[in-house]
């Protein structure tokens, strides 16, 4: 039996590394599988050697007597590192240790030999009872704020003379111009109404459900986008309550919705016009909830085509809105504002507790003593002081 040393380094690679602990590797003489014997000390080529001899076929691949060759974490099998003093276990290897042998690269993006997956999405989706519990209150909200308007009429008919005087004195005022344009074709307008009328909720609805199915580790913060986007949207409706473009008499403007006829809601004597509050065209909610389809879209997909149908879900109705007579363009842009401000309040509520649990996972990893790459790809090798 012959005993002889092979220096490993803790990081793989072909440059200087720092030597942790020279490991002492015993090598019997003679043949060192079945065809080897048969063969009188020579093995045949393909030849498979036995388990038992393992450590010595890591020799063979690994280290030569007197030399020095970089061996990743773990590719003793067992996970045995370099230094602790523990033999490695025979019958069990380890991915990052098969990985050496073939001649690969240990798999970037986490420790070798590790198989933990720290980094996975959680799966926890909240429960549907307490996501019907925040719908039901931002609709007693809403509800509420609908039994206040009509005891303001004449201050929000003030504003929207106002709004409209303003766009009128910097020459943005495209309202007019395109309802005239929509008004006489009958089929296009019919059309448009209906989407005014249904896509706000089933586009919204619809990717809501969609996130809190598929992407439960992404639906908390875009929920709570969406209610606080909500919850803007109601404080500027007491505050600041504002009629649309159809209500001015005198304007020049025509109720296409109310004239098509179209399905879902017609402001006058439609199933919905009661429950509609006529008194809150500033901000836009229908373009709020717009934007928020477009980010929740970003996060769902890298399709270019559904992408594409999302951006395209913004623009119809940010043409419908001021089409039909329901929105002025500062109304269309102060739901865009909306949208922005709700993101950037979620971001900046949640900023802290996520980075405290980035600090802190950072810290464990430090502590454990374990050896690997870190998130950016960057090695923390093993070291003896």
């Amino acid at each position: 039996m012959r005993i002889f040393t092979a220096p490993v380094r803790a990081q793989a690679g072909t440059r200087t590394g720092t030597l942790i602990k020279p490991i002492k590797v015993a090598r019997k003489e003679g043949p060192t599988s079945c065809s080897e014997s048969r063969a009188g000390g020579t093995p045949s080529p393909g030849a498979r050697p036995r388990r038992r001899d393992k450590i010595g076929r890591l020799t063979a691949h690994g280290f030569s007597e007197g030399g020095e060759h970089a061996l990743p974490v773990g590719a003793l099998g067992g996970g045995a590192l370099p230094g602790s003093g523990a033999p490695p276990r025979a019958g069990r290897r380890s991915r990052a240790g098969r990985r050496h042998r073939a001649g690969r690269r240990p798999r970037a993006g986490r420790p070798a030999g590790s198989r933990t997956r720290a980094g996975s999405r959680t799966r926890t989706r909240t429960r549907w009872w307490v996501e019907a519990l925040v719908v039901a209150w931002l609709c007693w909200l809403y509800d509420m704020l609908t039994n206040l308007a009509p005891a303001r009429p004449a201050l929000a008919l003030a504003h929207a003379r106002a709004v409209l005087h303003l766009e009128r004195l910097v020459h943005l005022d495209p309202e007019l111009a395109l309802n005239r344009w929509l008004a006489p074709h009958h089929a296009l307008a019919l059309a448009l109404s209906d989407y005014y009328d249904n896509a706000h909720f089933v586009v919204t609805l619809g990717l809501l459900g969609l996130l809190w199915w598929r992407r439960p580790d992404a639906y908390r913060p875009l929920r709570n986008v969406l209610v606080v986007i909500n919850l803007i949207g109601f404080a500027v409706f007491w505050l600041y309550p504002m009629a649309p473009p159809r209500m001015l008499a005198g304007a020049g403007f025509t109720d296409v919705v109310a004239l098509t006829n179209a399905f879902g809601s017609s402001h006058a004597s439609g199933p919905l016009a009661s429950a509609a509050d006529q008194y809150a065209a500033m901000p836009s909610l229908h373009l709020a909830w717009a934007a928020w389809c477009v980010m929740v879209t970003w996060r769902l997909t890298r399709r270019r085509w559904l992408r594409g149908l999302a951006v395209g879900h913004l623009a119809i109705t940010w043409f419908a809105v001021l089409a039909t007579a329901n929105h002025f363009l500062a109304d269309v842009l102060a739901g865009l504002a909306t949208a922005a401000l709700a993101l950037a309040l979620v971001r900046a509520t949640a900023w802290e507790p996520l980075a405290r649990a980035r600090v802190s996972a950072v810290t464990k990893l430090l502590r454990s003593g374990r050896t690997g790459r870190l998130a950016g790809g960057r090695h923390i090798p093993l070291q003896r002081g």
